[in-house]
């Protein structure tokens, strides 16, 4: 099982990675970088300490892996479709935190606004919904 009380640390070099030139080489690596990170409901279940507030670092690090997935695939069309077919299957997966769903989920609903493309919202569960609301709204 994976240890998901780590103390968080953003590198300064995650804010800094250049998207312009990315290979697709590189994008794979985000992908399965990002499967990798996401933790499943049985991994985080018991893990947050009721009496003080903590994030796992990896969901800190999923948002930003799914950020540099919108910047590798902002002007290349198939890029784009493997990225929202990525955020879909992510928001869907009913093993993974409604967190990590719900981020997805913006990341998704975003996407298809750009292409405007039309989201059957109805397939997604309403409190994952719900929590990518409450993430657009900050």
């Amino acid at each position: 099982m994976k240890v998901w009380k780590k103390t968080l640390i953003i590198s300064l070099s995650l804010l800094n990675i250049n998207l312009t030139k990315a290979e697709p080489l590189e994008f794979q690596k985000i992908i399965f970088e990002t499967e990798k990170l996401i933790p499943t409901i049985i991994e985080v279940e018991g893990v947050f300490d009721k009496n003080v507030q903590t994030i796992p670092f990896e969901y800190f690090q999923v948002a930003e892996n799914l950020r540099q997935l919108d910047g590798l695939a902002k002007d290349n069309k198939e890029l784009l479709t493997k990225v929202m077919a990525f955020n879909e299957r992510c928001a869907l997966n009913e093993r993974s935190s409604k967190i990590v769903r719900a981020l997805c989920l913006t990341h998704y609903g975003n996407a298809a606004k750009r292409q405007k493309k039309k989201v059957d919202w109805e397939k997604f569960p309403n409190d994952v919904k719900d929590l990518a609301k409450l993430i657009l709204e900050d």
